[in-house]
């Protein structure tokens, strides 16, 4: 039984980084809008005011 070949890991370890980097850029992007650059993002959709 100890001859089987052994299965590969479900998420590679290369995976598992770019995911923690992917969501810590994220988090930073969303972090980096301040509330008053918020406030000043029309509550209007873009398609209305195209009109």
């Amino acid at each position: 039984m100890s001859d089987q070949t052994k299965l590969p890991p479900i998420i590679e370890p290369w995976r598992i980084i770019a995911i923690i980097l992917a969501v810590a850029t994220a988090m930073m992007f969303v972090h980096s809008v301040t509330p008053t650059q918020a406030e000043a993002v029309s509550a209007q959709p873009a398609l209305l005011r195209a009109r």
